[in-house]
């Protein structure tokens, strides 16, 4: 469709009228679907913002006409065009956070099936995987997070979210892959939420560091996620407990003392927590002890 500054004279003699037809659709369907958003029309929103931006898109493909007044006038067209393609994605976004459950799913895999890249998914997975998990969908959500971080690989909400699949799995180390990406994201776009996500990653990052015998990544990032993991004693327990044992195998690859002591506090901290690592933790503080007696 191409879009025409001629006057209507020349309309009539050089253009077919369902040029001027199309344009009146767009800009009606651009109207009606505004007007949609703010009355929070769902079943409109649905119908009408996949219709207006095929049809922005169609005619950004197909350019500007032939003539020199068409010509002229495109750049400024092309951009209202693309703001209307933009503003189709706000519309699902924007009634699509305020719906119900099953119209939540609705409207948001209609912006993720539009635009898989759209700026406004960034905040729209939240209320889209909690939408699923209260409309009984929660099984499809895996599936939904590995395609969406495809088109989005720094959403931290994918991140969080594909991380936590994985140790719900038993994949530690496709857990702690996730974390780090998480981690990394986080650095770079900081949010309200950031440290709750942030020392979950560390947690997560941390206890795959552990499988992996990287000691020292691993007491580093179980470090930085203590301090939220207080008042969770079934976290609190295993970080304490993993940097026990992270600082005792520090210590005896460094020939320190220093890092054996630190070891044995950690684990002593595990002791006096009540679960699975408490018994452990009270062995690990004995063989602990023993091996600190033999070092300077």
């Amino acid at each position: 469709m191409k879009y025409s500054l001629l006057t209507a004279a020349s309309v009539i003699l050089a253009l077919p009228w369902l040029v001027v037809a199309q344009d009146q659709d767009l800009e009606k369907n651009y109207t009606d679907l505004r007007e949609a958003v703010e009355k929070k029309d769902v079943a409109q929103v649905k119908k009408l913002a996949p219709a207006t931006s095929k049809q922005a898109r169609e005619e950004i493909t197909a350019g500007p006409g032939e003539n020199e007044a068409e010509k002229t006038a495109w750049p400024k067209r092309l951009e209202y065009l693309k703001s209307v393609d933009v503003y189709t994605e706000y519309a699902l976004f924007a009634v699509g956070i305020q719906a119900q459950p099953a119209e939540v799913v609705d409207l948001l895999s209609t912006l993720e099936e539009q635009n898989p890249k759209s700026k406004y998914l960034e905040d729209a997975y939240g209320s889209y995987f909690k939408a699923l998990t209260e409309t009984g969908n929660a099984a499809k959500i895996p599936a939904i997070t590995a395609k969406a971080l495809a088109a989005n690989p720094e959403n931290v909400d994918l991140l969080s979210v594909a991380a936590e699949n994985a140790n719900a799995g038993g994949n530690l180390a496709q857990a702690g892959a996730y974390s780090q990406r998480l981690i990394a994201a986080l650095g770079k776009k900081p949010r309200p939420e950031k440290g709750a996500l942030l020392s979950r990653a560390y947690f997560l990052s941390g206890l795959s560091r552990m499988g992996a015998q990287q000691w020292m990544l691993a007491d580093q990032e179980l470090r930085n996620a203590l301090p939220s993991l207080r008042g969770n004693d079934a976290s609190l327990s295993i970080a304490l407990f993993n940097l026990g044992v992270a600082n005792y195998q520090l210590g005896k690859m460094m020939n320190s003392k220093g890092k054996v002591l630190e070891g044995i506090k950690y684990s002593e901290q595990a002791a006096q927590i009540k679960g699975p690592y408490q018994a452990q933790a009270y062995q690990n503080v004995s063989a602990m002890k023993r091996e600190a007696d033999k070092m300077r």
